[in-house]
């Protein structure tokens, strides 16, 4: 990605803009944040840590459950229109935000539109109040739960 002022990127973000990425943009990400734009993605384990913190934890569901939002439109762009299932090669690739935006404006003129779940406000409330403490977590590692073997099948007779 190239930090150049005239380069055409910078002409459709503004300073400060807010991308929201899956794990496949790892590699950009440092780049957005050196352009001064913010990036948040969901989070990956420290190497070592057998598990996230309770505040990395809560910050990755918070990307997760706005990432919902854009795989759902992904997915009903997909599932509405075909030729946007399918791999476009170069010449194809020539047209193919316009047939985006046309799909988008059909979608939204006839498409039924995403409302928030009712519990919403209380599950956001309730990320944001979550002790920073995993207490359970030190249980588990405190009494060995964690290296107890288990039997996940029955034995067959």
């Amino acid at each position: 990605m190239s930090q150049d002022v005239d380069d055409q990127f910078h002409y459709f973000f503004n300073r400060d803009d807010l991308f929201i990425l899956d794990r496949g943009f790892r590699d950009v990400i440092y780049d957005l944040r050196a352009m001064n734009y913010r990036a948040l993605m969901p989070m990956t384990k420290i190497a070592g840590a057998t598990q996230l913190t309770t505040q990395l934890a809560n910050q990755s569901r918070r990307v997760t459950l706005c990432r919902w939002v854009v795989e759902t439109v992904n997915v009903r762009l997909k599932n509405q229109f075909r030729q946007l299932r399918s791999t476009f090669n170069n010449r194809a690739a020539s047209h193919l935000f316009d047939e985006v935006k046309i799909a988008g404006a059909l979608l939204n003129a006839f498409g039924k539109s995403l409302t928030d779940h009712p519990l919403v406000g209380s599950i956001i409330t309730k990320i944001n109040e979550t002790p920073s403490h995993n207490y359970l977590g030190d249980y588990v590692i405190r009494s060995n739960i964690n290296r107890i073997r288990a039997d996940f099948f029955p034995d067959l007779t």
